[in-house]
């Protein structure tokens, strides 16, 4: 009969870093809590080895039994880190210099984490929160918990001794078939908040105005409201270009492998007022050349195995170069 083994196999317990002197410098410990555990049933037949022999008709002793099969879900709950005070030289570490602790707890909607809270040893308290579409009701949060969109989070609040110090929040719009973001928000104050307050301080980094058919930005508005046009090639893979003001109409380039550059750099002269980047790219390994607005053309060297080799300015000095080393 199958056997069920440590179902915890394979979870971190502690993790500790040492010097070069081979002293304790530092140490992690990690704690779980099983929060679900189910056990089903497993039905076999079977001929004990004893009575093969004893015919040739496999089914003169046939033997049937139900087992159990166990399940078990481990979720981390805690960590705790000591570092360790270094007395003097030659790796001699002693008391503990600090000590602090991160605590998990779950959603019962998605079994995500909905905050992380940060405890150090001066006693201040510090605490992540995560909301998820699981923790709203309106008609695009719906739709994206039946897409089974749950994992992402919409909004992140930092706080401090219970007090809102930081935030960002992202709203989705259901469109083109998919589920994208449409305005992303932040909130940044010189005085932390309380959380029944927070909200209303929040204010627009960007909103995404458009998107191609493949999902991608094709035009987004910054707070100030200038628009950044996105122009996409490669079959819509790569931007090869970021326009910032408005084209009002937008170029289609996604249908071209290789993407005509000539006609994109001739938005230079076109566009004289605007801001224009261009990109082009050595598909499947990265970036070969980026021009600025000002006409600075950055180039980007490979080796054979598509890793980055040398960067080259705009007068063709080498300003960065890699060299990768294989351990002997």
């Amino acid at each position: 009969f199958p056997t069920t083994g440590n179902l915890r196999n394979g979870q971190l317990l502690s993790k500790i870093l040492y010097d070069d002197d081979r002293a304790k410098v530092e140490e992690t410990n990690y704690t779980y809590t099983m929060d679900k555990s189910d056990k089903i049933k497993g039905f076999k037949v079977y001929t004990p080895l004893v009575f093969s022999t004893f015919s040739n008709n496999d089914f003169d002793y046939v033997y049937a039994k139900f087992y159990d099969i166990s399940s078990e879900r481990w979720m981390l709950t805690r960590e705790t880190t000591t570092t360790y005070e270094m007395i003097g030289h030659g790796g001699n570490y002693g008391p503990v210099s600090v000590a602090t602790s991160k605590t998990y707890e779950y959603s019962l909607t998605n079994d995500l984490p909905f905050a992380v809270t940060f405890r150090n040893s001066d006693m201040s308290i510090r605490q992540v929160r995560y909301k998820y579409s699981t923790d709203y009701i309106d008609p695009v949060s719906q739709e994206m918990k039946k897409r089974n969109l749950v994992n992402k989070v919409l909004e992140t609040t930092y706080l401090c001794d219970g007090l809102v110090t930081e935030a960002e929040k992202t709203n989705y719009v259901d469109t083109l078939g998919m589920i994208l973001p449409k305005s992303v928000y932040s909130l940044h104050v010189s005085s932390p908040l309380s959380l029944a307050v927070y909200n209303s301080y929040y204010k627009k980094v960007y909103s995404i105005d458009r998107y191609n058919k493949y999902g991608k930005i094709v035009q987004l508005s910054e707070k100030n409201n200038v628009p950044i046009t996105y122009l996409w090639g490669y079959k819509g893979m790569y931007p090869i270009a970021e326009i910032r003001t408005s084209l009002g109409n937008v170029y289609e380039l996604e249908n071209s492998f290789i993407p005509a550059m000539t006609s994109v750099e001739n938005l230079r002269s076109l566009l004289k007022k605007s801001l224009i980047t261009t990109y082009t790219y050595k598909v499947p390994w990265g970036i070969e050349t980026t021009t600025s607005p000002s006409g600075m053309k950055t180039t980007y060297k490979y080796d054979f195995f598509g890793r980055l080799q040398s960067v080259i300015d705009h007068d063709g000095k080498v300003v960065q170069r890699f060299v990768y080393n294989y351990k002997q």
